[in-house]
């Protein structure tokens, strides 16, 4: 359940209901939400109701600009979120919105912070598929093996096992469970799809990377360590967990990063 709350400058008739379905495809698009997840709350505002700096950042504002104000569950990468409001930009421009008059601001939150009515938290009993399910499914087609099931699955040791307030998730190579090849591109390409198969360990146990409170990074070069970085900074959002970053002789199926991850308690972080 994203909570948008779009606030538009007084324009013709049924131009704020424009900017919400506007903004309502981009988050279908880019983030999976589904169709009928719409809850958003459209203000317009007459002229100097709305302030926004003409030039902070080197960015040219006019006085037309739409502040969009998304409230999700936390866990989607840097990626997914720069995905998102490239697509929020690119919807509203297609109803008359210069794309430097788009601000946009995600609240995060907790799977528990939201309640659907009747007083309950629905989603801290179970999440929706959209963030649960369909992490799992996307490596368990009939093309693909579940989540458990790397090209290593019939190695001695489990994807994840829950220990106290705490699971602890096997390492994860960038192996592309579709073709069971790792990807080119080298480290930043294969650590991209290595925290993709972390994701999808994570959905199949209702978890997001938001729940990692410690990262492990191993490099068979340390030479990529910047790169690593940067790759990292793309999936991870701030506040950052733990890490430890550890250069090795080698590393399974000839990858050259692998990771692995503790997952805390809801409450931990």
């Amino acid at each position: 359940m994203p909570f948008v709350r779009i606030d538009v400058p007084k324009g013709p008739a049924g131009f704020a209901e424009q900017a919400g379905e506007a903004v309502h495809r981009a988050l279908v698009d880019s983030l999976g939400i589904p169709e009928g997840d719409r809850f958003q709350v459209l203000t317009e505002h007459e002229p100097g109701r709305l302030v926004a700096d003409r030039s902070f950042l080197g960015v040219e504002r006019s006085e037309r600009v739409v502040l969009v104000e998304v409230t999700l569950v936390a866990g989607r990468s840097v990626a997914l979120k720069r995905t998102l409001y490239a697509a929020v930009a690119d919807r509203l421009a297609e109803v008359g919105v210069r794309r430097e008059d788009v601000l946009i601001s995600l609240n995060e939150v907790r799977v528990e912070d939201f309640s659907f009515g009747e007083g309950k938290a629905q989603y801290a009993d179970s999440l929706p598929p959209h963030l649960a399910a369909k992490p799992a499914q996307a490596q368990s087609s009939a093309s693909a093996p579940a989540p458990d099931a790397t090209p290593v699955a019939s190695l001695p040791f489990t994807a994840a096992v829950p220990h106290g307030d705490f699971t602890f998730i096997s390492g994860q190579v960038g192996v592309d469970p579709a073709t069971g090849a790792l990807p080119p591109g080298g480290v930043a390409a294969q650590f991209e799809q290595a925290v993709a198969n972390l994701e999808a360990v994570l959905g199949a146990r209702g978890r997001t990377l938001a729940d990692v409170v410690r990262v492990g990074v191993y490099l068979t070069d340390m030479a990529d360590y910047a790169a690593m970085n940067d790759a990292y900074r793309e999936a991870f959002a701030e506040p950052y967990p733990a890490r430890t970053a550890i250069g090795v002789a080698g590393l399974p199926l000839g990858a050259v990063v692998e990771i692995d991850a503790i997952v805390g308690d809801r409450g931990a972080r």
